[in-house]
């Protein structure tokens, strides 16, 4: 759930600089677990290739949705613990792609 949330709140803060606000959907996701957690722990998102989130920021602006699939780790001190995968839909409310924000996601 960390690393959901990890991916969601990298959205968040990038896409404040594109207004208006916007609604972050997960779509998808898998978590690969590598060892067990027995301590305090982080989960990093990796931002995406600039070429890639300008595609992202672009398709949002004219269609009013946009998908993007983002990565993080989840470690323990330095020892990587799970990978997770995770599709994001991006809906503007107000515009027909963010009309009701759930049909044909």
């Amino acid at each position: 759930a960390l690393a959901i949330l990890a991916g969601w709140s990298l959205l968040w803060v990038r896409l404040r600089e594109h207004p208006p606000e916007h609604q972050i959907v997960i779509q998808s996701n898998s978590v690969r677990y590598i060892a067990p957690v027995l301590a305090d722990f982080t989960a990093t998102c990796i931002a995406p290739a600039p070429e890639r989130w300008e595609q992202f920021t672009r398709t949002l602006a004219v269609r009013g949705r946009a998908r993007i699939e983002l990565h993080a780790e989840v470690r323990v001190e330095e020892q990587l613990v799970a990978t997770f995968e995770g599709k994001y839909v991006v809906l503007t409310p107000g515009t027909r792609g963010g009309s009701s924000g759930s049909e044909n996601l």
